[in-house]
């Protein structure tokens, strides 16, 4: 085990091809890279370079005083002092461990002892607070199995740290948690369904297109489940257009509680139905006599993008098409639309922008 001992505020790595006989002293230059441990509260009484890459860093409040909780007098006198573990942020591929140096303290005035905060972790927590902080981060564009495995850390603890962090987010924008509270209403607004266990759980959610933020997010799908939902927007009558699926449940719900609002179908879910609608066609006119020496094994000359074909492949589907007009004339209407929606960015002045605009594969 190497160790090291340094005044500077700072995590010493050794070099590469150091030994157990390398030691350093307080005289020696320091062999290494500095890195700042950003603790200004904390001083460093040591650091180790474990054989399995991992970094131990032993730390102390740099006060040697505390407050009663009793009696809120200023004590001095330390009772003892013992070592607890907490996990910090890698260093590069290096695990972190920082050893605090926790110490009790008796007060001269009450006869009671007690132990100083923690400021860096919090009370009863085995983790720094920017440890969590950063696994909240990460559960907002990973998923939060593969953190866990990655970090070396529970499941259940990485998705409580992502809640803890949406929460302080939602906080710090002004959000009510409220779950009946009332919601901001922007000019336009989108709503879609997502599925939090497919085939049981589905919640519905609300969206600024404008800003690009969620507004609100609510369980269920259904049009009750829905209208409760848009009945909390502040103003109503201040939506000038809803953009939106599909879905049987949504169009009466803003019809009855949006009835100023225009109601737009997101391009996206136009092509997904065209491109299915068409599949169907191209499927059925395999099935068919006259069709299907033509179509036997090319079915994917029509089913994918015209950009996305060879030169070659592009005059073979034109010679089949002629042979079939009616789907010739089936495939042009969904190269069409397909071209059309992918055209598409405002349906007003205010530029009410759709997105995951969808290449021309057909939705299989």
């Amino acid at each position: 085990m190497n160790k090291i001992t340094t005044s500077k505020p700072g995590q010493v790595l050794l070099q590469q091809h150091s030994t157990d006989d390398q030691l350093l002293t307080e005289s020696s230059p320091i062999q290494g890279i500095l890195v700042p441990l950003d603790l200004p509260e904390f001083k460093i009484v040591s650091q180790f370079l474990h054989l399995d890459g991992s970094i131990e860093v032993q730390v102390i409040a740099r006060t040697d005083r505390a407050a009663c909780p009793t009696c809120k007098k200023i004590c001095r006198k330390v009772h003892d002092t013992r070592g607890r573990v907490k996990r910090d942020l890698s260093l590069r591929e290096h695990p972190v461990h920082l050893v605090l140096a926790k110490r009790r303290f008796r007060c001269l005035t009450c006869r009671k002892t007690f132990t100083e905060t923690d400021g860096i972790c919090g009370r009863y927590k085995r983790t720094t607070k920017r440890f969590r902080d950063h696994l909240g981060q990460q559960a907002e564009t990973r998923p939060i199995a593969h953190i866990a495995q990655e970090m070396e850390v529970g499941s259940r603890f990485t998705q409580e740290c992502f809640e803890a962090s949406m929460q302080e987010r939602i906080a710090e924008g002004g959000h009510p948690l409220e779950e009946n509270a009332p919601i901001a209403t922007p000019r336009f607004l989108g709503i879609d369904e997502f599925v939090r266990r497919k085939g049981h759980h589905y919640d519905t959610i609300l969206c600024d297109l404008v800003k690009r933020t969620v507004l609100e997010i609510s369980e269920g799908r259904k049009m009750e489940e829905v209208q409760r939902l848009l009945e909390r927007l502040d103003s109503p009558d201040a939506v000038e257009a809803v953009s939106m699926d599909m879905s049987a449940s949504f169009r009466p719900a803003v019809h009855l509680c949006l009835p100023k609002a225009h109601i737009v179908v997101d391009h996206f879910h136009v092509v997904q139905h065209v491109m299915k609608g068409f599949k169907k066609i191209v499927s059925s006119w395999a099935h068919k006599k006259e069709g299907k020496p033509l179509l036997q094994g090319k079915q994917c000359l029509f089913l994918s993008a015209q950009e996305d074909l060879t030169k070659k492949q592009a005059q073979d589907r034109a010679t089949r098409g002629k042979a079939l007009p009616l789907l010739e004339k089936a495939w042009r209407f969904a190269d069409f639309a397909g071209k059309s929606c992918m055209n598409f960015e405002a349906v007003s002045p205010g530029r009410m922008e759709t997105h995951n605009q969808p290449r021309r594969k057909r939705e299989a």
